[in-house]
């Protein structure tokens, strides 16, 4: 795999997810800045979330995932 490769990743979403991403886009605008395509706002959070050290012991569900990287945000901020 080249450094620069890009794929097609397909997400499907609720219509609560992607109406958030659209609304971070227009925020955006709306606050001096450019409107964010929908996914350069994934790819950011993605990023952002690598940061961290996420225990993924034990996650079956999106839910348990989401409660893990929460956890790993919280120990992180105490680590400061």
């Amino acid at each position: 795999m080249k450094k620069n490769e890009v794929f097609k990743v397909h997400v499907p979403m609720n219509a609560e997810l992607t109406k958030w991403l659209e609304n971070i886009g227009i925020d955006a605008r709306e606050l001096g800045g450019f409107r964010i395509p929908k996914t350069s706002i994934i790819k950011a959070c993605i990023r952002a979330v690598m940061k961290y050290d996420i225990d993924l012991s034990k996650v079956k569900t999106e839910e348990d995932l989401v409660k893990k990287i929460e956890k790993a945000i919280e120990v992180s901020k105490k680590k400061r």
